[in-house]
């Protein structure tokens, strides 16, 4: 298992290309096992660009661990809820109702350690990488960069990027506590 997260705090950083490259990579470098990527930005654009649309509460019954349908027994898998591409690796949609899954989780108390549990047994059997809102500031986006093994943080090609990649590294030290 390993969940891979690109985050980043500015648009037009080509983080959705970057994650894109990175779930296809990782399907045919390390196929054994599955490579999904979670679409975690409410713009969609990785969900968008291997050609499926925004699913209602698909996410949200990944995270909370339900069942989608009657018709899946036993222990429920990420792999059951995600869209095989032609990359060789699947994709769990954006939900559109990301907003009610941001909220559902931030209302729980201890949200953020059943978030980051969910993320790391939804990992067990396969490889994640996550793509997360520029920002990093929704509940989820956060969860996921503490859940995380490794995080990417592209930046854009421009005076200050610098800086802009040292305001994320120190986003994120806060976030792990550190």
């Amino acid at each position: 298992m390993c969940i891979i997260v690109v985050a980043s705090n500015n648009s037009g950083t080509g983080k959705t290309t970057a994650v894109l490259s990175l779930a296809a990579a990782l399907a045919m470098i390390a196929s054994d096992l599955p490579t999904v990527l979670i679409d975690l930005d409410p713009r969609g654009d990785a969900t968008r660009r291997m050609g499926f649309a925004p699913e209602t509460d698909l996410l949200g019954a990944l995270i909370d661990g339900r069942r989608l349908s009657a018709d899946h027994m036993g222990s429920f898998n990420v792999l059951d809820a995600a869209r095989q591409t032609n990359e060789h690796f699947a994709i769990v949609p954006v939900s559109s109702d990301i907003a009610a899954v941001e909220t559902r989780f931030a209302a729980r108390s201890g949200g953020t350690s059943l978030l980051i549990y969910r993320l790391h047994a939804l990992g067990r059997d396969c490889h994640l990488v996550i793509d997360t809102a520029p920002g990093n500031t929704t509940f989820l986006g956060r969860a996921a960069i503490v859940a995380a093994d490794v995080v990417i943080v592209p930046v854009r090609p421009l005076p200050g990027a610098d800086r802009d990649a040292i305001a994320v590294v120190n986003q994120l030290r806060g976030m792990a506590g550190t």
